[in-house]
């Protein structure tokens, strides 16, 4: 009789294992039992006394195996469990701190940086972004996202799903996005992003800036979108009224000029300049009318 300790296995950070006892050359007619040891202890009362073995090691671990039958006969082994530490991908605060979790909104027509970081670096590892066709280079924890309507046509209509919006509340269409990493051990990993792929933008054509606290100011949507957005509202006249770039225009309009002047109520006419290096015309300046009520 032949016992085996299956094979030597490993652990990526935490977790339960099965170790499983085999024999060769068994007689049928003998009754068998079994004796699980954590080395170097290796003698005494067994951990487990199933062919099953279920271990929960925190550290590099080899577990001893001894069978007996009733005859007298034996055969032992031993099998070793390797912890490795996981790899802990993670969505960077810098996206996620302007986004919500791993929902995420990119403009058509831009490169996006997207990065993930991983919470050990103990060993070299490998990456890929799915589906790559909106990735460059797709195999790296650094990498930048790309899509337009071309690119979306060709994207795998199994990647296309459907989820809530966090901003909006809305039913709306994202793109499904997997990251998987790989040690040079053999530890796996992955992350799912959901990307929506913004290619227009609608503003608000009136707001009471009141002190209410509910419409008080007039936004750009997904402003985080914009690091360099202008704004330039004029009076019917034509008349510069109020303007501001970057964080301050982040913040939107509250109906005053740049001096604090409380504005009448009336129609007021915006420019809206994004500023983002694109070819596409969907982000070219945008014109129209916001109507202060109070």
């Amino acid at each position: 009789m032949d016992a085996y300790a299956y094979k030597d296995t490993m652990l990526c950070g935490s977790g339960t294992l099965n170790l499983v006892a085999f024999e060769n050359g068994i007689n049928p007619a003998r009754v068998y039992t079994y004796s699980w040891y954590e080395v170097p202890n290796t003698s005494g009362a067994p951990l487990g006394t199933d062919k099953t073995f279920t271990v929960n090691p925190t550290k590099n671990t080899q577990y001893y195996l001894e069978v007996r039958n009733d005859g007298g006969c034996f055969s032992n082994d031993t099998v070793n469990v390797a912890i490795y530490p996981k790899i802990g991908l993670s969505v960077p605060l810098y996206i996620s701190a302007v986004q919500k979790d791993t929902i995420i909104a990119i403009l058509s027509g831009t490169n996006y940086n997207l990065d993930v970081i991983t919470a050990s670096t103990e060993y070299p590892t490998t990456f890929k972004w799915e589906p790559d066709i909106l990735f460059e280079p797709y195999d790296s924890w650094n990498s930048s996202i790309y899509v337009d309507k071309d690119i979306y046509a060709q994207i795998p209509p199994e990647r296309i799903v459907t989820l809530k919006d966090p901003e909006t509340r809305r039913m709306t269409k994202y793109i499904l996005i997997d990251v998987k990493a790989e040690t040079s051990v053999g530890c796996l990993d992955s992350l799912k992003l959901y990307a929506k792929m913004v290619d227009n933008m609608s503003f608000g054509n009136v707001f009471s800036p009141n002190g209410d606290g509910i419409n008080d100011r007039w936004e750009v949507p997904k402003d985080y979108l914009f690091p360099d957005l202008s704004i330039e509202i004029f009076d019917r006249w034509g008349a510069q009224v109020w303007s501001a770039s970057g964080d301050k225009a982040a913040k939107g309009w509250d109906g005053r000029t740049n001096n604090g002047k409380e504005l009448p109520i009336g129609t007021y006419y915006y420019v809206v300049k994004f500023n983002i290096n694109t070819f596409d015309k969907n982000w070219a300046p945008v014109t129209g009318s916001i109507t202060i009520v109070r």
